[in-house]
């Protein structure tokens, strides 16, 4: 639709996907497994005991995805703007297996001995549907460029322990912010600011036994580009902070990353080669 210079163009798209996974190894046609040390040598300094693990997993993702991407004008100021929500639904399911092998001599192996196939130890299954919502708006007036945009995410996340016949379940949202700032000088210059935030949910429990809170982070770029004149790319330099609170054991983990770095772009037909020193 485009009527008194504004225009406005709907997407959708939807995908899926299902795979199998097996551990390596094998102890029979089908099986995924490995022999792993069962600890220190035994008295006679000699035996080696050891231990089977194997694994197979299966799991299917489908993704939906809306946007209304439009452009338009209040005064001076161009608008280019992004509207959507999507949604995802994972369905994963995991077995794990373990058992006893043969001790081996470690002075005088015997190898092609016959491994007994483990036994199931545990049988998960996890269901984890996500949705968001989110817009932006990328403004110009002039020299001056200002992005800002905001992004609110449901998740809910069913875990079930099959073999004890236990499971939780846990729910989170969150509303991530990102702004952006770049004016455009005439010598070519452009100094640039970026902010952003994060929101990853997790599907594990702590050592209490509690689920984990969600994985927020936070990222700040400040830098300076340089576009010489009849030149189809650019220079660029900036600054990175990056502060994550991730979901251990321990209540709080922040990294702080500080990297100066010079980029050389130049674009070839519809995408951009990189060379970062």
């Amino acid at each position: 639709m485009d009527c008194f210079g504004a225009g406005f163009v709907f997407f959708f798209t939807g995908r899926g996907f299902s795979g199998l996974g097996t551990g390596t190894g094998g102890f029979g046609a089908g099986d995924g497994g490995a022999v792993t040390l069962g600890g220190m040598l035994d008295d006679d300094n000699r035996t080696l005991e050891r231990e089977t693990y194997a694994s197979e997993e299966h799991y299917d993702t489908v993704t939906v995805e809306e946007q209304v991407l439009g452009h338009f004008r209040t005064g001076p100021v161009k608008h280019q703007v992004i509207v959507g929500g999507n949604w995802q639904n994972i369905r994963d399911s995991a077995n794990l297996y373990a058992g006893d092998a043969p001790p081996l001599d470690v002075f005088s192996p015997s190898y092609g001995v016959a491994i007994d196939a483990p036994s199931l130890i545990t049988a998960q299954g996890i269901t984890t549907n996500q949705e968001g919502i989110y817009g932006e708006d990328q403004m110009t007036w002039g020299r001056l460029h200002v992005q800002g945009g905001v992004r609110h995410d449901w998740s809910r996340i069913d875990t079930r322990d099959v073999t004890d016949d236990d499971g939780f379940n846990q729910a989170d949202q969150a509303t991530t912010w990102r702004a952006g700032i770049l004016y455009a000088f005439d010598s070519g210059l452009s100094p640039c600011f970026h902010y952003a935030e994060s929101f990853q949910p997790t599907n594990s429990l702590s050592f209490n036994g509690t689920p984990f809170k969600p994985t927020r982070g936070r990222q700040f770029e400040m830098g300076l580009k340089y576009q010489p004149r009849n030149f189809n790319g650019f220079f660029s330099r900036w600054r990175c902070t990056i502060s994550s609170k991730a979901t251990f054991w321990f209540p709080t983990r922040f990294i702080s990353i500080f990297t100066p770095r010079l980029a050389v772009c130049v674009p070839a037909a519809s995408k951009s080669k990189r060379m970062s020193t």
